[in-house]
């Protein structure tokens, strides 16, 4: 796991897995709350414990750094669809 934005406002802790798979996603913890969250389109996929409060302030978090994100997730993975990892 590769922390991306550690302990951002409200304590996410946002984090791309160098051996993950497609589509494009980021893992956001907080304690024992997890989100997985896409990243074209920013859509949630799996989340447990979160509170709605709490995914409304995650969609914004991954929205405002969704360029860093999707370039980190390149970085590790190559480009989405191209089979380059």
């Amino acid at each position: 796991m590769v922390k991306l934005l550690y302990k951002q406002r409200h304590g996410y802790d946002v984090a791309v897995y160098p051996n993950d798979h497609e589509p494009a996603h980021v893992h956001v913890t907080k304690g024992k709350s997890y989100a997985v969250v896409f990243l074209d389109p920013v859509e949630f996929g799996q989340h447990k414990s979160f509170k709605n409060a709490d995914l409304r302030k995650i969609r914004k978090l991954v929205m405002k750094h969704k360029a860093r994100l999707f370039e980190k997730w390149i970085e590790y993975h190559g480009v989405p669809g191209s089979g380059g990892y």
